[in-house]
């Protein structure tokens, strides 16, 4: 809270006439952005015309946010654990079916031969974990732009590094 208050010029105490806890700026944190997702997935799903650019959409969809929000990613990647009930319920609920949607892509496209892939809960896994790892060493003046990354990642997790 000192370093928020900081931030912003004002004691620390006076944080807590504006805010009423900790917890509510984590609560703000970690919602906000799973709704940003949720709403970034929708959208990709509704402007793709094919199943694998479905999946690209939404892994640069993924991307685009974590780069514009790379501070609060790592809040929400990290710190949501630290809510409480209800919250915590609430929370874990809109991850499960966030990860649920990558799953619906990726059995679709098993469904229609587009990917080979045994165990589609594996593999959103597998791709989430591998998105939400770019937090760990991302840096917006570094020379790899949100949409760099978005046709890398898609390039390397989907397209693999197997030569043909």
């Amino acid at each position: 809270m000192r370093d928020i208050a900081s931030a912003v010029g004002i004691e620390a105490a006076s944080l807590y006439s504006h805010i009423n806890s900790k917890e509510d700026i984590l609560s703000d944190i970690c919602f906000s952005l799973a709704d940003a997702f949720h709403e970034a997935l929708n959208q990709a799903e509704t402007k793709s015309e094919s199943i694998e650019d479905e999946l690209k959409e939404a892994i640069s969809a993924h991307i685009k946010i974590l780069c514009s929000r790379y501070q609060m990613a790592g809040v929400y990647l990290v710190e949501w654990r630290h809510l409480s009930e209800p919250n915590l319920s609430r929370f874990v609920e809109k991850r499960k079916a966030y990860e649920a949607t990558f799953v619906e892509i990726l059995n679709k496209g098993v469904a229609k031969s587009v990917f080979d892939i045994s165990d589609t809960n594996f593999s959103a896994k597998l791709i989430l974990s591998s998105l939400n790892g770019l937090i760990q060493w991302y840096q917006p003046d570094g020379k790899y732009t949100p949409n760099l990354l978005a046709e890398m990642y898609y390039n390397q997790l989907i397209k693999g590094i197997k030569t043909k």
